[in-house]
C-alpha cells in the first residue's frame, strides 16, 4: 500500500516572520496544506526540526516539521508552529540560526515512483546571516533551488 506523508508542510505556507510568507515550487501530489500559522509579533522562526521516519519496508520520510519562534538573537523558545503529522517518526534535535531568522528555504521532494513513494524527505534552511541548515530527513529525492 503507498503511504503518502500526512504532512501539511506548515513551512511551505508558514509566516517566518510576523507578515512574510514562503511556498514551495517542486513540491508533489501528496500531503494537504494545513492552516496558516504566525510566530507571535515581535518574533520569528529561527529554529526547526523534522519528525522522520527511519528507512523500512513502507517509507513515508518526513511526516512533520516543527518551527521554533523566538525573538531576535535568542533561542528562548515563545512559541512552536507545527504542521499537521502523521503517527510515524521521532522528532530530530532543534536546528537553530545563529542569527537572524530563516529567510529562504529549499525542500528535497522525491519524484512520483512505480513503487514507495515518500514525497518530502528533506528540508534546507537559509538564516539572515547566510548560514545553512539542513534538517536530518530521507535521503530520497532532490533539493530545489534555495529560494
Amino acid at each position: 500500500m503507498l503511504l503518502t506523508f500526512a504532512v501539511a508542510l506548515l513551512l511551505l505556507q508558514a509566516t517566518l516572520t510576523y507578515s512574510d510568507f514562503i511556498q514551495v515550487k517542486n513540491g508533489g501530489p501528496w500531503g494537504d496544506w494545513g492552516w496558516t500559522e504566525s510566530c507571535p509579533e515581535g518574533t520569528s522562526a529561527r529554529g526547526f526540526s523534522l519528525l522522520v521516519e527511519p528507512e523500512n519496508r513502507d517509507n513515508t520520510a518526513v511526516n512533520s516539521i516543527k518551527l521554533y519562534c523566538a525573538e531576535p538573537y535568542s533561542t528562548t523558545v515563545e512559541d512552536t508552529i507545527t504542521s499537521s503529522a502523521a503517527r510515524w517518526g521521532q522528532w530530530t534535535s532543534v536546528k537553530w540560526c545563529p542569527l537572524g531568522d530563516f529567510v529562504s528555504f529549499s525542500l528535497k521532494v522525491q519524484k512520483p515512483i512505480n513503487g514507495d513513494n515518500t514525497a518530502a524527505n528533506n528540508i534546507m534552511l537559509q538564516c539572515s546571516d547566510l548560514t545553512i541548515l539542513t534538517g536530518d530527513g530521507g535521503r530520497w529525492g532532490e533539493f530545489w533551488r534555495l529560494e
